[in-house]
């Protein structure tokens, strides 16, 4: 009997030993298991994040490629506008001596009308007059007119030319954001693929 006791016991503590051995084996196994899984978690993550950062990289360019051809645009704008205040501009001051010239004359036409033939100007000594009968067309009003309607066309192609000037500005701003944003996505790609061959 006691011979049997210590038989059993001795199976007892057989099985439990491989029991032990066997937990151990477990241990290993699920820790291996687990830096596998963490593993996996990680590269799945980055290519989560790899895949993610192209999406954005391509909207990115998308938006700047849509933007470049806005700049493009308003350049054309602001050239265009340009052109049209340069004409405008020696148009007016062309019409202002226009003018200036109109009222030297309207200012001296009460003077035209007392010379007589034969005898000598006031203003310069001269006996003939080849002018003093002739009407002398003014119309300053007419003048004046266009003046201001070509300072006002001016003004509003300023307006329009300080309202595209800041809008490129913007544009040209957002480019800038959006370059640096893919350069950033690019790093991110590049990092990504470094870690994850």
């Amino acid at each position: 009997l006691y011979y049997v006791v210590c038989r059993n016991q001795m199976a007892n503590l057989a099985n439990q030993k491989q029991f032990s051995e066997n937990d151990e084996q477990l241990r290993l196994k699920t820790r291996s298991l687990t830096e596998e899984l963490s593993n996996l978690e990680s590269k799945f993550v980055a290519v989560k994040a790899y895949y993610l950062a192209i999406e954005e990289s391509d909207i990115l360019l998308k938006s700047k490629v849509r933007l470049t051809g806005i700049q493009h645009n308003i350049a054309g704008i602001i050239e265009t506008l340009n052109a049209k205040i340069n004409i405008l501009v020696p148009d007016i001051a062309s019409l202002q001596k226009k003018k200036e010239e109109q009222f030297k004359v309207a200012a001296l036409d009460e003077q035209r009308k007392l010379l007589k033939d034969d005898e000598p100007c006031p203003l310069c000594g001269s006996i003939h007059h080849p002018y003093a009968e002739d009407q002398v067309y003014t119309d300053l009003g007419k003048t004046e007119a266009r003046i201001l309607t070509l300072q006002q066309q001016l003004d509003t192609r300023r307006n329009e030319l300080l309202k595209q000037t800041a809008e490129l500005s913007s544009v040209i701003s957002n480019i800038g954001s959006a370059e640096k944003e893919m350069e950033y996505k690019s790093n991110v790609i590049s990092k990504i693929l470094q870690e994850f061959p």
